[in-house]
């Protein structure tokens, strides 16, 4: 059984279980930017606090741990972008910036089962389409296979390709 669990700042404990997963994350996304490799565990354990800490700014934004029968599994983080990308994305389209699962776990509808999840959650907060920038080497199979489209655009901001979903009568409740 999956249960996902929204982690705030004052949650210490699972955010002490969360920090081996954010490093494999991490280090796996970024497996051959040196600076990444390099970082200190402090620096990483900062960039995981601000995602954590940006949630409490506003509604609508979620850093969420994802348990499966009752350990941590991964997480997801994502939220309504208000400002959108300028030219490209629209403000209040639903963001998906992260989702990480273990990798002796996947394969097992974890990351499909939590891609339902925030889809239902960010049409509830009133999203009509999905937008994120998958990771190139690992992701963009996986949310083509839900999905998801490339739009033929680029983040300005990650140089990565953006892929687009609408969220419509017939997919709002999958």
């Amino acid at each position: 059984m999956l249960i996902f669990k929204q982690i705030n700042e004052t949650d210490t404990k699972e955010i002490q279980s969360l920090i081996p997963l954010w490093f494999s994350y991490m280090r796996e996304l970024y497996n051959e930017e040196l600076d990444i490799q390099s970082e200190s565990d402090e620096k990483l354990i900062e960039w995981l606090n601000e995602r954590i800490k940006v949630q409490g700014q506003r509604d609508c934004i979620y850093f969420e741990g994802i348990y499966y029968d009752g350990l941590l599994a991964g997480f997801v983080f994502y939220a309504i972008d208000l400002g959108g990308i300028k030219g490209i994305i629209e403000p209040g389209l639903g963001y998906i910036m992260e989702m990480y699962v273990v990798p002796n776990l996947r394969r097992q509808k974890i990351g499909t089962t939590a891609f339902v999840h925030m889809k239902k959650v960010l049409s509830n907060d009133g999203a009509m389409e999905l937008y994120l920038t998958p990771d190139i080497k690992s992701g963009v199979h996986f949310w083509k296979s839900i999905g998801f489209k490339d739009s033929g655009e680029v983040d300005p901001d990650n140089k990565a390709p953006i892929y687009t979903m609408a969220i419509n009568a017939a997919n709002k409740s999958k």
